[in-house]
């Protein structure tokens, strides 16, 4: 399913441990969990969203049985994501976007996140959470996704 990934050597085929999985899931958790707390106008919370989203495609990626390398970028986890979960497409899309935003952002070429498109991205963080919980579940019975 991501043999192309594997094949450029952004992925690499590995078991990985229901520990090394599960630390994913709590780090994403809390990275959530934080932007959660701040205001929609703090430029924080969008980045803990955005980091939650990360740890949670890579945690996806991990509990299906592959494990990043030095070549992969944010971009190829969402393209892997969609392959995994179809039907995370149009979250996945918006994650991507999401990443190329952050990176004119930080390039000073495009304007900041507003509070209102904070709010939309991090409830949708929220639901994409759970569809990876569920995956989880359903796949990997040897890790404890909430």
């Amino acid at each position: 399913m991501l043999t192309d990934f594997v094949r450029k050597g952004t992925l690499h085929r590995r078991e990985t441990a229901p520990a090394d999985v599960t630390s994913l899931i709590k780090e994403a958790n809390q990275a959530l969990s934080i932007a959660s707390t701040l205001k929609p106008a703090d430029k924080d919370r969008d980045d803990y969203a955005y980091q939650g989203v990360v740890k949670l495609a890579t945690a996806l990626l991990g509990a299906a049985g592959y494990h990043s390398s030095h070549k992969t970028e944010d971009g190829d986890l969402f393209v892997a994501v969609k392959r995994l979960l179809p039907e995370q497409k149009p979250f996945a899309d918006l994650a991507d976007e999401w990443r190329g935003r952050r990176a004119l952002i930080a390039k000073g070429k495009s304007w900041p996140v507003d509070g209102v498109e904070a709010d939309a991205r991090l409830e949708r963080a929220w639901s994409f959470r759970a569809a990876v919980f569920e995956w989880i579940r359903t796949h990997r019975r040897d890790v404890a996704a909430p």
